[in-house]
């Protein structure tokens, strides 16, 4: 299986195999409401990131894909709890808006 993270990146399933090892190790236990929060790095606007192949995606729409699937184009990825760094999949939907 094939698929897309961005516009640029097509990830197989090897590449979501280490990307998945490699995001375990950064998570939180849930926290009362749920959530489960990202440990490592974060940008700007509070959103984790990782760093794979020498290119920084969200963390969040990384969570998705490996547990719910392809991101459809002009879809991002939004959190239900408004918790940036939140990546529990069941608090993660589709959005056709971008912000």
């Amino acid at each position: 299986m094939v698929s897309k993270l961005d516009g640029t990146k097509h990830f197989d399933a090897c590449d979501f195999d280490i990307i998945n090892k490699r995001v375990q190790k950064k998570l939180s236990k849930p926290d009362t409401n749920g959530c489960i929060l990202w440990m490592g790095s974060k940008d700007i606007k509070g959103f984790g990131c990782l760093k794979y192949e020498k290119k920084i995606y969200k963390a969040h729409r990384i969570i998705y894909m490996i547990y719910k699937g392809d991101i459809p184009e002009k879809y991002c990825v939004k959190h239900k709890c408004n918790i940036n760094l939140c990546v529990n999949p069941e608090h993660l939907i589709l959005d056709k808006n971008r912000r």
